[in-house]
């Protein structure tokens, strides 16, 4: 089986998990307590699933600017995103943090895996509501991460955000990440939405750049280490 064969299989039972009311879990702990779960979003949206797509639509547009599309998101379109495309997908897996109560309090996923499936974008991250844990999101990030370099062989993750968000920078700057390459953006005004389109460097001048994106990239060692200062993440499996 390939590499990338055994990443689907991966995160296909994750996404199609026989018991719609029990989800597998990633326990994320800190000084032997769980002070986090993470859930992965699976490809129908009932049991423990229900509310996803609401909740995803209401934390996107709280952070609307932070993406490279501005739209305003509502829950029907967000279902149908993911069922259409997110759902057949199973090199794109999306996952919940919640509090130990499951609460559902964030968001981030996998994917972009590339063809030896050592390489990998994390992205999507969204903190939707003010509870869980200080430092929640950070170490469940880290938490995550180091489990996709274990189970799943990631040797190296990769994002894009803006070079002005400065929050978003800080916190991936946490977990490991490094600026690898600053990319020059054009933005296009729809009718319905905006979008930040990459411009080649050898077409970039300073009459179409109207903002810069950071590349940052993190292998898996540099993950490992910083993740040990977050406190206990040591690697777990996710269960039910």
């Amino acid at each position: 089986m390939s590499a990338l064969a055994q990443v689907r299989r991966i995160i296909a039972d994750l996404k199609h998990p026989a018991d719609w009311n029990r989800i597998p879990r990633l326990p994320v702990l800190v000084r032997q307590e769980v002070v986090a779960l993470v859930r992965p979003i699976p490809s129908q949206l009932n049991g423990e699933a229900d509310g996803d797509a609401r909740l995803m639509a209401e934390w996107r547009n709280l952070h609307k600017r932070s993406f490279f599309t501005w739209i305003t998101a509502a829950e029907l379109s967000t279902a149908s995103w993911l069922d259409q495309n997110y759902s057949p997908n199973d090199e794109d897996i999306l996952f919940i943090v919640e509090t130990p109560a499951r609460v559902p309090f964030g968001h981030f996923a996998l994917y972009n895996f590339r063809a030896a499936a050592d390489v990998c974008e994390f992205g999507r991250v969204i903190r939707g509501r003010s509870i869980g844990p200080k430092g929640g999101m950070t170490v469940a990030a880290a938490c995550l991460l180091q489990w996709a370099a274990s189970r799943l062989g990631v040797r190296r993750f990769f994002l894009e955000v803006f070079q002005d968000n400065a929050n978003a920078v800080a916190f991936y700057k946490r977990l490991g990440f490094v600026v690898a390459k600053r990319v020059p953006l054009r933005r296009v005004d729809d009718p319905d939405c905006t979008r930040w389109e990459k411009i080649p460097e050898d077409e970039a001048d300073a009459g179409n750049v109207h903002g810069y994106a950071f590349r940052m990239e993190a292998t898996a060692e540099q993950l490992h280490s910083i993740g040990c200062r977050h406190g206990d993440t040591s690697l777990f499996d996710f269960v039910c």
